[in-house]
């Protein structure tokens, strides 16, 4: 996680000293930004980690299945056995299922591929990447608030070229996303370029967000992209003085599944009582056990 968490923002600020040195004006705080983006992702990953710490022995089992699938779901099975809540002890048919599993263990070998190596390669990669960002970062060179003329901060805002830019057309217009995905807004001009786009997001419940459009290549296309859209909002586009329309997006969500619960009869010969398995989205049974599915609903 570090490695590549920390790998990504050595290549961010690889990005941002090429702009850097080829002229291109910096946004305010940029290095400031991107240091608190480091340190977020870097508590996030931590947080993340601590809640994993917990082994769940299905989803090991899972992943093994996955690398060795010659074990027929033979692991899995074995996992999901549970002893007689009265004598404590497995049937005969459940003991046959782990004797299975740990020839398996034997066969396979699958408990010693544990990557070391591939690990201490990981850790050493994530603390050069860390010292490429930090160096890498210390190069740029960002304009003072002060640097600026008033002049020029006016000339930047008028348009480009004689023409006045005229905007045709705001991509996705009226739209409904999904919840959480991310967005992107794109205005297409003609006769011309504007000095400045800026995408004027107004949220149902939050604050007004105003976002530069940037210019892609030499196209008259101006965009940005939201990264998450969490609710309904409106937005417009502001070039030159000049107002879009009104946009609006709605959100939506897939129903998920959260909880499965499975009723398995078995057949008489087995002499297995019937049991349930509470919250399972996979089952191994004996040939001939219909299952019965419960889902609760909210």
């Amino acid at each position: 996680m570090m490695a590549v968490w920390w790998g990504l923002m050595a290549a961010v600020a690889c990005v941002v000293v090429g702009l850097s040195a080829s002229g291109t004006i910096l946004p305010e705080h940029t290095v400031g930004w991107i240091v608190f983006i480091l340190i977020t992702g870097t508590i996030g990953a931590l947080l993340v980690n601590r809640r994993q710490s917990e082994v769940d022995y299905r989803q090991v089992a899972r992943d093994i299945e996955e690398k060795h699938p010659e074990l027929h779901a033979t692991l899995l099975t074995a996992v999901e056995q549970k002893p007689d809540p009265k004598t404590g002890k497995f049937h005969f048919l459940q003991e046959r299922v782990i004797n299975k599993a740990a020839d398996a263990f034997v066969e396979t070998g699958f408990a010693k591929t544990v990557p070391t190596k591939e690990l201490t390669v990981l850790r050493s990669c994530s603390w050069v990447f860390l010292m490429i960002f930090c160096i890498v970062l210390s190069q740029v060179d960002q304009p003072t608030p002060s640097g600026v003329s008033a002049t020029q901060a006016k000339e930047e805002e008028k348009p480009v070229g004689d023409k006045l830019a005229r905007l045709d057309k705001v991509d996705p217009g009226d739209a409904e996303v999904e919840r959480g995905s991310p967005l992107a807004v794109l205005a297409h001009f003609s006769e011309g370029f504007p000095g400045k786009a800026t995408l004027v997001v107004t949220p149902q419940d939050g604050e007004v967000r105003r976002l530069t459009l940037v210019k892609n290549l030499e196209d008259p296309i101006y965009g940005a992209t939201l990264p998450s859209v969490d609710g309904p909002f409106t937005y417009q586009v502001e070039y030159d003085g000049q107002r879009s329309e009104v946009f609006l997006v709605n959100v939506f969500e897939y129903p998920e599944l959260e909880r499965a619960d499975a009723t398995l009869t078995y057949p008489a010969y087995t002499g297995i009582p019937e049991r349930t398995v509470e919250d399972t989205r996979r089952l191994s049974v004996v040939e001939g056990t219909p299952p019965r599915l419960r889902v609760p609903s909210q």
